[in-house]
C-alpha cells in the first residue's frame, strides 16, 4: 500500500527528474510533487523511511543536518517504478493489484469457492471476469493501462537479452508492441508460418491465483502441458528458450 501510494503521488517520477544519483529531502520532493499540504514532508518522509527500510529507496543523513534524512532511487526503483520513454512502468501494475475492484482484491473469497464451483469474480459481480471490464469503465481503463505497461516492459526486457530474433522478426516484433500491445494467440500464427517454420510462444508464469480468480478452470501452464499442447497442434520439437522476469520464452518448430 505505501508503495502504491508513493507511485500514485508520482514521487519515483519526481526523484528521477532531478538526475541520476540525486539525493533529495523529503522537503525537496513534496517542493516538486507541487503539494499545498503543509504535512506533506513530514508524510513523505514517513513513506521514505519504509520504502528504504525494503530497499526500494537509498537513504542517507545530509552532511549539514543530522537530522534531515536524503533518499535517492535505486537501481530497482529507476527501472520498475520510473516512467520510461514509452510513457510506461510497473507502477500501472501496481494500481490493478491495489485497486478496489481488482481480481486480485477478489482472493479472500478463494477459501468460501473452495467448497463450490463458481468463479471468485462471478460471485463478487455476478457475471464473468471477461464481461466485469467491458461494463465498469474506470476499472476497464486501470486494467487495460497495466496489461499495456506490463506487456511492453517485460517485451521490450525479452527483446534485450533474448538473441533467437532475426532483424525482421525484431523489427516486426517491435511495431506490433506499439500498435497491439496484447499478443495474438499463437495458434494463428501457426496458421500462418510456413511448413518449416516456428512459433516464439512467450509466457508468464506467476499468474496462477489471477487466473483461479477469473475462471474456475483456468491454470497456469505447466512445462509437460505446453508440451503435449505443441505436439497435439503438430509441432514437432520444442525448445525452453530463456527465463527472463518470470517470462519462458519458447520455440514451437512446425
Amino acid at each position: 500500500m505505501t508503495l502504491n501510494s508513493a507511485i500514485e503521488l508520482g514521487v519515483f517520477d519526481a526523484m528521477a527528474k532531478q538526475g541520476e544519483g540525486a539525493k533529495l529531502s523529503a522537503k525537496d520532493i513534496a517542493a516538486k510533487l507541487c503539494s499545498k499540504n503543509p504535512e506533506a514532508p513530514a508524510m513523505l518522509d514517513r513513506i521514505l523511511r519504509l520504502l528504504a527500510s525494503h530497499s526500494v529507496v537509498y537513504c542517507s543523513v545530509a552532511k549539514d543536518n543530522q537530522v534531515e534524512m536524503l533518499y535517492s532511487l535505486t537501481p530497482m526503483a529507476s527501472q520498475y517504478f520510473v516512467t520510461d520513454a514509452h510513457g510506461v512502468s510497473f507502477g500501472a501494475v501496481m494500481n490493478l493489484i491495489h485497486d478496489n475492484d481488482s481480481l486480485l482484491g477478489k482472493l479472500v473469497y478463494i477459501e468460501r469457492n473452495s467448497y463450490g464451483r463458481r468463479d471468485t469474480i462471478q460471485q463478487v459481480h455476478g457475471m464473468h471476469a471477461f464481461e466485469y471490464p467491458s461494463l465498469e469503465l474506470r476499472f476497464n481503463e486501470v486494467f487495460n493501462k497495466a496489461v499495456f505497461s506490463f506487456t511492453n516492459i517485460i517485451m521490450m526486457k525479452i527483446l534485450e537479452t533474448y538473441k533467437g530474433l532475426n532483424m525482421w522478426e525484431e523489427i516486426c516484433l517491435k511495431v506490433f508492441l506499439k500498435e497491439m500491445p496484447y499478443l495474438r494467440r499463437w495458434k494463428n500464427c501457426y496458421d500462418a508460418i510456413p511448413e518449416d517454420g516456428r512459433v516464439i510462444v512467450v509466457d508468464f508464469n506467476q499468474a496462477d491465483l489471477l487466473m483461479m480468480t477469473q475462471h474456475i478452470v483456468g491454470k497456469e501452464g505447466t512445462k509437460q502441458k505446453f508440451l503435449e499442447l505443441a505436439t497435439t497442434a503438430g509441432f514437432v520439437d520444442v525448445k525452453f528458450v530463456s527465463h527472463i522476469c518470470g517470462t519462458w520464452v519458447m520455440e514451437f518448430f512446425k
